[in-house]
């Protein structure tokens, strides 16, 4: 299965409302603080460490698997 790595910010945001959690709850799920919740959502900055993309991706996989 390939892994599709291209950061999208909409793609952060859509999975944070597809788990139903504010930006406080979702930072708190990845480990890192609201306001880069927020600057990921608008497109000012990206995830930079190899740690928070394979935590977002496994929040991705809880999602998905959630809505099946």
């Amino acid at each position: 299965m390939a892994v599709d790595l291209k950061f999208d910010p909409g793609r952060v945001k859509r999975l944070r409302l597809a788990l139903g959690l504010t930006q406080v709850a979702f930072a708190e799920k990845v480990g890192v603080r609201q306001s880069t919740v927020a600057c990921w959502e608008t497109g000012q900055r990206t995830p930079d460490s190899a740690w928070i993309v394979a935590r977002l991706l496994e929040l991705e996989r809880e999602a998905e698997a959630a809505a099946a």
